[in-house]
């Protein structure tokens, strides 16, 4: 065999031999650097963050709801005496009419409004209209404004709009019948708070003003059925008129 042959093979295995070490500390390299990672990835899997669980918190939970809106209509609802404050001898020194009359109504639908807030809302409905001259929500929150204000006529006018575009819209019905009873036009009030109940049966006002209509027209049982689903369902800034409701429903 040529001696150039014998050296060629020698240096190539050489060769082979190295690249072989080298691939076998790199592997041994990578799994020494691997494993912690692995380990502490184990860890964080299986230990989950139990200071966060055992931590204080606020948020309320389904067993124990925070006070809402709907307890206190449940309370209103079981103990209307209690959930105004008040006994039934102390709501009125004595029983009331047979027949409801023009100051049972609320004389505003926004209580919670100040004469300043009411200018600055009716300007701003008026700009409103002016961009949208077929909004049925500002055409109808308009007329809460004007009723507030005492401007019956606009309130009427802009009430009765609000359903020519939107026969739909609650509000529109239920300011609509307030004002018809305070012109003393029952029949088209009760017109006005069925319709409100058969497109929402959980709107509070709207039983409150068809048991005053049943009232007026001498239908008493049916009015205290009104009253009571009024008293059920009723927001807490309703509590003067559940004052009222309980005590005709009571007669």
């Amino acid at each position: 065999m040529p001696k150039n042959t014998c050296w060629y093979r020698a240096v190539l295995i050489s060769f082979l031999l190295h690249c072989l070490l080298l691939a076998g500390a790199g592997w041994m390299t990578m799994s020494y650097t691997a494993a912690p990672a692995e380990e502490q990835y184990t860890e964080m899997e299986l230990e989950p963050d139990t200071a966060a669980i055992d931590a204080p918190t606020d948020e309320p939970t389904e067993q124990n709801p925070p006070s809402t809106e709907v307890a206190q209509k449940e309370k209103a609802t079981k103990e209307p005496q209690q959930s105004v404050g008040k006994k039934q001898s102390d709501i009125s020194p004595g029983p009331l009419p047979a027949k409801a009359s023009q100051k049972d109504i609320p004389e505003q639908m926004l209580s919670h409004y100040t004469k300043e807030q009411l200018n600055l809302a009716l300007a701003q409905y008026n700009q409103a209209l002016t961009f949208n001259s077929h909004s049925a929500f500002a055409y109808s929150n308009r007329g809460q404004v004007y009723y507030d204000k005492g401007e019956l006529d606009k309130a009427l006018a802009d009430f009765t709009q609000a359903l020519k575009i939107n026969p739909q819209l609650v509000p529109a019905h239920i300011g609509r019948g307030f004002i018809f009873i305070k012109q003393d036009q029952w029949d088209l009030a009760l017109e006005d708070f069925n319709q409100a109940l058969q497109i929402a049966p959980q709107e509070a006002l709207a039983y409150y003003g068809r048991a005053l209509c049943l009232l007026k027209n001498g239908d008493k049982q049916k009015a205290t059925n009104d009253f009571r689903s009024f008293i059920q369902y009723a927001k807490p800034e309703y509590n003067h008129f559940i004052q009222i409701a309980y005590q005709y429903s009571q007669n």
